[in-house]
């Protein structure tokens, strides 16, 4: 994190906008000024001719205004990220299922939720949905933590770093319109009396009754309500890039009033004196759901699966039509603009532009454009001010110009000032923690979980490792011991419904036998091992834990298909990594431990070409039948670079143990994958590993 980010991060949470029970860190904060807000501004700049970033600004560049007037700029940052292109030699590809999770990896300073909306998408549209899904994972999923939410209610993808997960849950994308015909955005509940001397005033209402129907309605109001509530849990600003990418063909709605507007009464939205409804349900929700994204400083993308229509094509978009005049393709004497299926167009544009983003509509250029995304994810600066009036409530516009010609900005075009909300009285500490929407960085942890079969037949055992890192001066005395007292809690929850199965809560003691040297590494690593027991199913565990010595807390969540080893023909246990030649890390070990794994898991997947890996799994199978089971390392190109078959007659219990040299492989990144065939069935188990 750079100095700027940090600063920004410490300013938060000085001014109470992201909630934290902790207190007394062991570095140094910056003092900033009392009963002030600092607000932090996400900018893209972009060469006008040719949409490349452009990085060599300065903070006098730029001019800030705050409802007009000139704001003095005390944070600033230029954040650039390598491409894929010089990440890609040493970065586990996204298709490989992540075994080890980390609350302080770069992925942290940016979480993207992709959003489904399968409600207003054309089923016959689902396949093309479903690529650009798949492309958006890939391109974006580098440096990301990532979610993915249906506005129809479909179990989705809690935040997550194992995008496995994400690119599972693209291939269920299934539009739920029966017509391509843009949803109406028409509000029938808000009909009042016409005037009766003007026939085509009413006709014009008819049409539009007859036009929408009362789903149209709560499709529309879930769409909003589901954004508007994601900004309402991602509200606390802490500095993290937060970002919404949807997959929406967007609903028939002229949202050209939309900018600059508080409420939609400002002004006037309709000046047609036959037309009634002057302000309507539809315009208090997306102005409700704007306002809560720039409230969160969530940028926000749609791409738009439609793709590209011409003039000619518009009349394809307006299946079925309903009235002889149909307005949806402009054969009432509109022009094409004027037709809805150009709203619903022009409605993402609007609604991304007021947030920093842009759409990516009326083109075929998918994946161009998703990389357009990406590199605005890639590419921004970073700036905040402290208002000169921080009192008041309400919308703020704000108006960002630079000095330089030829290139154009992208940033959130209003804020508000929203109080904290204050802590629930009935969690703990450890609770909170590990149940906000992102994990707390406070405190590193990294966790790593195992499924095996279990002592019974219905249930399985998960053998989980936490490990903490803690600075050395933080936890040593001046005899050079080591102490310290970790309190943690455990929850597993059903990825399908969030109920928690399981909770453990307990205290760990982390003691050196003997003194640390001068040539001590600066940070002490050591490790919590526990046992879960659940049934089968997915699931997400969430951890969290408390240093008694550093006065700080953190949360780290990773999610775990937990097998039918049972019932089913043939499956494979999780696969655990060690390290010969790794220094051994200590255990803070609990009052009474329960060890699945006979080594001290390793939690980094980096290892250097002089190590030798001890790899350890288990192959369930019905009877303990003979089985064919091959060990294979799968390199970045996808070329076998080694493989071998592993014995397991009849009767044996399927426990494999390999070490596995690393001398013979060239630097890269490799799959290490377990394949087994037993009762006519055949399952498959890989991790992802770097050799430098």
């Amino acid at each position: 994190m750079s100095p700027a980010r940090a600063a920004l991060v410490a300013a938060v949470l000085t001014s109470g906008l992201a909630a934290s029970s902790l207190v007394a860190q062991t570095a140094q904060q910056p003092t900033f000024r009392s009963r002030t807000v600092l607000v932090p501004v996400f900018v893209v700049a972009v060469d006008e001719r040719t949409g490349d970033p452009v990085m060599d600004l300065t903070v006098k560049d730029f001019t800030l205004r705050d409802r007009g007037r000139v704001q003095e700029i005390s944070v600033f940052d230029a954040v650039r990220r390598p491409g894929e292109d010089a990440a890609s030699p040493f970065t586990i590809p996204p298709d490989v299922p992540r075994d080890v999770a980390s609350n302080r990896s770069e992925s942290h300073d940016r979480l993207v939720v992709v959003l489904i909306d399968d409600l207003h998408m054309y089923n016959k549209r689902d396949e093309r949905a479903r690529t650009i899904a798949r492309d958006l994972i890939t391109q974006l999923a580098p440096g990301s933590m990532m979610a993915m939410v249906f506005t129809s209610g479909q179990t989705g993808v809690q935040v997550t770093d194992d995008h496995t997960e994400l690119l599972r849950a693209a291939d269920r994308i299934k539009g739920r319109k029966a017509q391509p015909r843009p949803t109406a955005a028409i509000d029938m509940q808000a009909s009042g009396p016409r005037n009766p001397e003007n026939i085509d005033s009413i006709r014009a209402a008819a049409a539009r009754a007859q036009g929408a129907s009362l789903q149209d309605f709560f499709d529309n109001m879930t769409f909003f309500r589901t954004l508007r509530d994601i900004s309402k849990m991602l509200r606390a600003d802490d500095g993290r890039r937060k970002v919404f990418v949807m997959v929406s063909e967007g609903m028939g709605k002229d949202l050209s009033w939309l900018e600059g507007r508080s409420s939609p009464r400002d002004g006037g939205i309709i000046d047609d004196p036959d037309q009634v409804v002057r302000m309507s349900y539809h315009d208090e929700a997306v102005l409700d759901m704007v306002r809560e994204m720039r409230r969160a400083n969530i940028s926000t993308y749609a791409v738009d699966p439609r793709g590209y229509v011409s003039e000619e094509g518009l009349l394809r978009e307006c299946r079925p039509s309903f009235i002889h005049d149909d307005p949806c393709s402009g054969s009432a004497g509109l022009t094409g603009w004027s037709s809805v299926v150009r709203f619903a167009q022009a409605g993402l544009s609007e609604e991304t532009r007021l947030t920093g983003g842009f759409a990516v509509t009326n083109t075929d250029a998918f994946s161009q454009g998703i990389s357009r995304i990406r590199s605005d994810l890639d590419n921004y600066y970073l700036l905040g001010f402290y208002p000169s009036n921080p009192d008041g409530k309400g919308f703020r516009e704000l108006k960002i110009d630079v000095d330089r010609e030829g290139v154009v900005l992208r940033f959130r075009q209003g804020y508000e000032i929203v109080p904290p909300e204050k802590p629930r009285a009935d969690r703990g500490e450890l609770t909170r923690l590990a149940t906000g929407v992102l994990p707390t960085i406070d405190l590193p942890l990294r966790m790593f979980a195992a499924p095996f079969p279990g002592l019974t037949r219905d249930t399985t055992r998960v053998a989980v490792t936490i490990e903490v890192a803690e600075p050395l001066s933080a936890v040593v005395d001046d005899q050079g011991n080591v102490a310290d007292n970790i309190r943690y809690t455990l929850f597993a929850a059903n990825a399908k419904n969030g109920k928690v199965v399981q909770q453990l809560e307990n205290t760990a003691k982390l003691s050196s036998l003997t003194p640390m040297g001068r040539d001590a590494p600066p940070v002490v690593l050591y490790q919590v091992p526990m046992t879960l027991t659940l049934p089968p199913g997915t699931y997400q565990i969430r951890a969290s834990a408390i240093s008694e010595k550093m006065s700080a807390g953190g949360s780290v969540y990773m999610s775990v298909e937990v097998p039918d080893f049972a019932r089913a023909p043939v499956a494979i246990s999780g696969i655990v990594v060690g390290s010969t030649e790794a220094p051994e890390i200590p255990n803070a070990r609990p009052p009474k431990p329960t060890d699945l794994v006979p080594f001290t898991p390793a939690l980094m997947r980096e290892f250097v070409r002089g190590d030798t890996l001890r790899l350890i799994f288990q192959v369930a199978r019905g009877g303990l039948r003979a089985a064919n089971v091959t060990f294979s390392v799968v390199d970045a190109a996808g070329k076998t670079a080694s493989s071998f078959k592993v014995p397991m007659p009849q009767g044996d219990r399927g426990v494999v143990d390999i070490k596995l040299p690393l001398k013979e492989y060239s630097p890269g990144v490799y799959r290490l994958r377990v394949t087994a065939e037993a009762n006519g069935g055949k399952a498959e188990k890989e991790i992802g590993v770097v050799v430098r």
